[in-house]
């Protein structure tokens, strides 16, 4: 039954809150939608949330400064290999000639009157990829749910196991009982206690197993919500969830939104990039030769006005670069039909399994109860002698299968409810 136990749930994990107070203390209890809700906040990936928010934030600054004045500071100096001289000869006057080595010291403002909106278009860009980097974070914590179900419900499994192993040795251990009381009086053999006593050994040896595996899970567990787990805690089950219709709600979903409006964006990028640009600006500085390129004297020297900016060579690559979203928008839309093909098929999948489960647990009941039914005959038969240990231990073992294929199959239906809600997500 162990093999089958672990068969199931690794079957199960491949086919894929109110805050607790502090798991680990005598008495807590611990829910499936707690585990979601711890590992969300454990999970390293939430502190991104934060981390994209401030570097947006940085970012969204720095281009609002692009509409504050900007300052420059330029400075060169040169040697010439002629200069302009007055071809004129004027008698009695020296004609002062320019010095080949020239020197410029100055500073300039700009002030953007207009800049065909390329600023804003960056703001809008980095707030629209922001969400969808933050909405990448909300899907990777969504898929935590999808380690958290095979553990969650695996120790509910072993939970139910261990409830039906303690019934079991209860079993054995009356009838071993009884059989005792039948040597005393001479009507048993000793060989008979010796059968049951080592069946009871082994369901002991079982109990240890089953409590290796439940601390194995808790162990697992407790990493993902990053809380110690008592082995005391108990887990609560929980209630059927309500049946899925079609729709589907994953964050993905959003993702592929949220994707396609940064390419929005992207597209009016394309066409304000080639407007052009109008500022004021204004130049002060010192110069030899100055704004009197006669004068061969250091002289301080400003001038002022308006300046129109038009990068004409955008247009060469306009319609590569549109070619080029074209086809990332359609990219994108193949890796959304490509995830909801998926999604579809995973759950048709497990909505198969739900009602197989579902039809197993009607045949269980009626099972348990013949399989129940023959065990007391079978104790009767023990106690007065007709039957021996191993007839009385084979039925023993034909309930106590029925019963563990009950609880699994119970759990197994309850952890595909829950499966198949994590696949569809939540509105």
């Amino acid at each position: 039954m162990r093999f089958t136990l672990y068969l199931s749930l690794w079957m199960l994990t491949f086919t894929s809150v109110p805050l607790l107070a502090k798991p680990g203390a005598s008495g807590d209890s611990l829910t499936l939608q707690q585990c979601y809700t711890l590992a969300r906040r454990h999970a390293p990936q939430a502190q991104q949330q934060a981390l994209l928010q401030q570097s947006a934030t940085y970012t969204l600054e720095n281009a609002a400064r692009g509409y504050l004045p900007q300052f420059a500071l330029y400075g060169q100096a040169t040697y010439q290999s002629e200069v302009t001289q007055v071809p004129i000869n004027v008698p009695g006057q020296d004609v002062p000639v320019l010095s080949k080595d020239q020197y410029k010291l100055y500073g300039e403002v700009q002030q953007t009157l207009y800049d065909g909106g390329t600023i804003h278009q960056q703001r809008t860009l980095t707030q629209t990829q922001t969400r969808v980097d933050q909405q990448g974070v909300e899907v990777s914590l969504y898929a935590l749910e999808e380690r958290i179900n095979p553990l969650f419900f695996g120790i509910l499994i072993v939970d139910r196991q261990q409830v039906q192993n303690a019934l079991r040795q209860q079993d054995i251990q009356a009838a071993l009982d009884k059989l005792e009381a039948a040597v005393r009086l001479g009507t048993a053999l000793r060989s008979q206690v010796d059968v049951l006593r080592s069946e009871l050994l082994q369901a002991g040896q079982q109990s240890v197993e089953l409590r290796a595996t439940r601390d194995g899970y808790i162990a697992m567990l407790a990493l993902f919500i990053g809380q110690p787990i008592a082995a005391q805690t108990v887990f609560v089950e929980p209630p059927v969830p309500t049946a899925s219709g079609g729709d589907l709600y994953r964050p993905e979903l959003q993702q592929f939104r949220l994707q396609t409006a940064v390419f929005d964006v992207q597209e009016k990028s394309l066409a304000v990039r080639n407007r052009p640009r109008v500022s004021l600006f204004f130049q002060g500085g010192l110069g030899r030769p100055a704004l009197n390129m006669l004068s061969n004297e250091v002289r301080g020297y400003y001038l002022g006005g308006v300046r129109l900016q038009w990068q004409l060579s955008g247009w060469y690559t306009a319609r590569n670069d549109a070619a080029l979203l074209g086809i990332a928008r359609k990219q994108l839309t193949v890796q959304e039909e490509t995830f909801l093909l998926q999604t579809r098929v995973t759950q048709a999948r497990q909505r198969a399994d739900v009602q197989k489960y579902a039809a197993l647990l009607e045949t269980d009941d009626a099972i348990i109860a013949l399989r129940t039914s023959v065990k007391e005959t079978a104790a009767a038969q023990l106690a007065n002698g007709v039957m021996d240990a191993h007839d009385y231990l084979r039925e023993v073992h034909a309930e106590d299968q029925a019963r563990q294929a009950r609880n699994l199959h119970a759990m197994q239906g309850l952890m595909a409810h829950y499966v198949l809600q994590t696949t569809t997500g939540r509105p």
